[in-house]
């Protein structure tokens, strides 16, 4: 079904892709409830010699709990695509209910909080996904670049509006001071498109780079959208 779905989305056929994600997103405790009973299973195979069976039970165990949590984002996808943003809201905090400590999802609960206006409630959550992403936080994610220099550039806008830039340049170097060297090398990259950044990339928050990202927040035309789409 989730495939089907991803098929539908691939054709445009949003409508038929959204009841069959409604289907899937429904009752996220019987994924836990079968989860368990296929862990259950696996000790009592082995027991009985049949050790090809529980492999193949755990390895779909391992692909079957990230069901519920991918059928909900392809559900947020669309619901934003088609400017549902009120379903996406929903959906979005239904995902961060089912896993708080992921920091991607807080990006995206910013980003449709902007679409309503509320921006205090989406600086709040940007910062929520900054604080996720840091090591302490968050248990191995933090390679995962792109949502969390959203939030950091959405959060420097936010603060721009209200005359608050200072506050946005210490939460860069607060995030960027820790964050793994992954990240280090995407701004880097992003710094280097807009113009404020040459040579190699070091993967460190060295003063150079520093002097970049200031430079950045600080030109009207270094925006996300204008120089993460040539990321390669």
């Amino acid at each position: 079904m989730l495939l089907r779905a991803r098929i539908n989305v691939r054709m445009d056929h949003n409508e038929q892709a959204l009841d069959e994600l409604n289907s899937l997103t429904k009752n996220p405790e019987l994924y836990d409830k079968f989860s368990e009973q296929m862990r259950a299973r696996i000790p009592e195979l082995k027991a009985n010699g049949d050790s090809c069976t529980a492999k193949q039970f755990s390895t779909q165990n391992r692909r079957y709990i990230f069901l519920f949590p991918d059928s909900l984002q392809l559900e947020i996808d669309v619901q934003r695509d088609t400017r549902n943003w009120e379903g996406a809201l929903s959906s979005v905090d239904e995902l961060i209910a089912y896993r708080r400590q992921r920091h991607m999802p807080w990006t995206e609960r910013g980003e449709i909080l902007e679409q309503f206006g509320r921006q205090d409630e989406a600086l709040m959550s940007y910062k929520e996904a900054i604080r996720l992403a840091m090591p302490e936080n968050y248990d191995a994610g933090h390679g995962t670049a792109p949502p969390l220099i959203q939030a950091l550039f959405r959060l420097a806008y936010i603060y721009e509006t209200q005359d608050r830039s200072a506050d946005a340049l210490t939460v860069w170097d607060e995030a960027l001071s820790v964050a793994d060297d992954s990240v280090i090398w995407d701004v880097q990259e992003l710094m280097e498109i807009a113009g404020h950044y040459n040579g190699d990339r070091t993967d460190i928050y060295d003063p150079r780079t520093k002097i970049a990202v200031r430079a950045c927040l600080s030109d009207a035309e270094c925006k996300w959208k204008k120089i993460y789409p040539k990321m390669r």
